[in-house]
């Protein structure tokens, strides 16, 4: 998984009372983007059209955007919807007893981390 990435700055500008300057390289992190109620309604509450809500342009930066976009975005959006069908059509899932499927900034994992915990049992009862 990646937590997030660098970016130049190419223009000297101020942020929150410091001054940032051209030629630093800052980075931003796609866990704290995505959590910002600034910019997503409900952003702890799972929603496929997200990007659909957003308040800002290239805010959803899972494949960055822009001249930087993913150049593979189409593909993996592609192979997560198979991947997503495989698991749902040849596996049953709930969630365990005191489970909590809370994020946290300070330990962020994949939606696969989140399976891992749960209770996935094949058709044949494996």
């Amino acid at each position: 998984m990646i937590y997030g990435a660098f970016r130049g700055v190419i223009k000297d500008f101020e942020f929150k009372g410091y001054h940032v300057p051209a030629g630093w390289q800052l980075l931003y992190s796609i866990l704290i983007t995505h959590s910002l109620k600034e910019i997503y309604h409900e952003p702890d509450r799972f929603s496929p059209q997200r990007q659909e809500h957003k308040k800002y342009p290239f805010s959803l930066v899972s494949f960055g955007g822009g001249p930087r976009i993913c150049i593979g975005i189409a593909f993996a959006k592609m192979e997560m919807k198979i991947i997503a069908a495989h698991l749902l059509r040849n596996y049953h899932w709930e969630i365990l007893p005191n489970q909590s499927l809370a994020r946290s900034a300070e330990a962020p994992h994949s939606l696969l981390g989140v399976w891992d915990e749960c209770a996935g049992v094949g058709r044949d009862g494996n």
